[in-house]
């Protein structure tokens, strides 16, 4: 393969940088008027091999979603460092603001609607919007602290990526594009039918707000009701973006330590042979094995100047490269990258297998820990959100059947209702799937731990490794809301079953 020649000025010296692809780093070297030896090493492996689920894995995908959420809230909420801009800070304040506002409006207009039903049908409504509220406080206390856990679970990717396969985030992609529908769909045809029926068709008559909300009468009339439409579909959207954003956090972080479960499991599986050849783990570049693409563009080039006399040069920086000296430490963009796990190997000796499976499995359990400690209140929230939603939903639908279906733009409402109702059930459902993934995930690893035979047999030590590894498994990897209930598919099952009931009662005392 044709080399990249780069001449790279560094003060009154030139030399020539090769730029010759390898399969672990990349390196070149030359002579600095006999005095320095210059290395060049890259900071990252180049990809061998790239496919759609290299590029959109679940920390990928997941920093998409933040970015785009968070220029749908102006808030910020894809900075990962500690200080914000001023512009985001100030749009944050904005946002909570009209967040606080609309809420605020809605739990009035609960409070007060009269009948019943009326109050379960703005009940309903305001629950997409306490949640979305919730989210969005708790996501910017805790900003740093997600972006830190994102950093982690992309190191474990790369640490494990000699077990990868291309398939591996294959569910992921396919549960987020469902939430992220679930979430968004109802909300664009609920406003896009308020503006066809009520502003279109309609646009002199007394118009309702587009969503339930306590009004001074003269934003009841026009032009007040244009600007109460105009902030009510601006948070709307707002709602959304931050309800699909939470959905997918929760399903990313819990099915990237499923994959990461995989990946151990696949590692596992050749603890016995006695050549340590790996058998079924392909290293990245073969036909199975795919390296992931680099998600930190800033990263370069690290240059390290070994001097023969004389004191080493203090560290500059110029254009893509960084210069350091040997003896001292790399810059702090790769302080990161030196507490990375280590990778996983494919040759090796048993015992040091063992010692790099259950490290990072160490590490593994950790990060689905401080994940299921970030998402608890949120997950709550959600759980809450949507049997509450569903509940309410059921019995206002239920008891204003009759009404809903008497014109044309109540029953194009009456759908809308229903299919908003119908994306609390759908969200339940995925987030339930891949929280039993994950245990499930768990107790293959913990089996495969356990059937492992060693041929030759093995000394003590490595047994007593193994023996402490099936230990280390026992401890359950379980996301929960807040400590009261698990996101798992039995969990979803019953308060799906209760629901089922209560529209059964319901229905027979209606018809009594």
């Amino acid at each position: 393969m044709a080399s990249d020649i780069h001449t790279i000025d560094i003060g009154p010296v030139q030399f020539q940088h090769t730029n010759t692809p390898v399969k672990a780093q990349h390196a070149a070297s030359t002579r600095l008027a006999g005095r320095a030896r210059l290395v060049i090493y890259r900071a990252k492996a180049q990809p061998q091999m790239r496919t759609a689920a290299a590029m959109w894995s679940q920390v990928r995908v997941l920093r998409r979603a933040l970015l785009l959420t968070s220029l749908l809230t102006v808030s910020g909420l894809h900075v990962s460092g500690q200080r914000v801009a001023v512009g985001w800070r100030a749009g944050r304040l904005l946002t909570l603001t009209l967040a606080a506002v609309v809420s605020g409006c809605a739990l009035a207009s609960t409070v007060t609607a009269r009948p019943a039903s009326m109050m379960m049908y703005c009940l309903t409504m305001g629950a997409l919007l306490y949640h979305s509220l919730a989210v969005l406080v708790h996501l910017l206390l805790h900003r740093r602290r997600l972006h830190g856990l994102l950093r982690r679970a992309e190191l474990l990717l790369k640490a494990t990526a000699l077990c990868q396969q291309p398939a591996d985030f294959g569910p992921f992609l396919r549960q987020t594009a469902l939430l992220t529908a679930a979430a968004v769909l109802p909300t664009v045809l609920w406003w896009a039918r308020y503006l066809y029926f009520d502003e279109v068709l309609h646009p002199t008559v007394h118009t309702q707000p587009l969503l339930p909300a306590l009004l001074p009468t003269a934003l009841k009339q026009l032009p007040g009701s244009g600007v109460v439409f105009g902030l009510q579909l601006v948070y709307l959207n707002m709602s959304a973006g931050l309800v699909a954003l939470f959905d997918a956090l929760l399903v990313g972080l819990m099915d990237v330590t499923a994959v990461l479960l995989i990946r151990l499991e696949r590692y596992a599986a050749e603890l016995g042979r006695a050549d340590g050849d790996g058998g079924g783990i392909r290293s990245a570049g073969e036909p199975n094995g795919v390296l992931p693409e680099p998600e930190d563009d800033a990263a370069g080039t690290v240059i390290h100047v070994r001097q023969q006399s004389g004191e080493p040069p203090a560290p500059t920086k110029r254009g893509p490269f960084v210069l350091a000296s040997a003896e001292r430490s790399l810059p702090t963009a790769y302080t990161r990258a030196e507490s990375a796990p280590a990778p996983l190997q494919r040759a090796a000796d048993p015992e040091s297998r063992l010692r790099l499976l259950s490290a990072t499995l160490s590490e593994v359990t950790q990060l689905a820990e401080d994940s299921a400690d970030l998402c608890s209140l949120p997950t709550l929230s959600l759980h809450t959100a949507a049997t509450t939603g569903l509940l309410a939903g059921i019995y206002c639908f239920i008891q204003l059947v009759h009404i809903f279906f008497s014109t044309a733009a109540q029953v194009s409402e009456s759908v809308m209702f229903l299919l908003f109702l119908a994306s609390f059930a759908v969200r339940l459902v995925a987030i339930g799937a891949a929280g039993s993934r994950l245990s499930g995930q768990q107790q293959r690893l913990r089996a495969r731990l356990s059937a492992v035979r060693w041929s030759p047999p093995a000394p003590p030590a490595v047994h007593s490794e193994l023996h402490l590894l099936l230990e280390q498994t026992r401890q359950q990897l379980v996301f929960h809301g807040w400590g009261l209930f698990s996101t798992q598919k039995e969990t979803i099952v019953s308060l799906l079953g209760f629901v089922l009931t209560y529209v059964v009662i319901l229905v027979q005392m209606n018809v009594s």
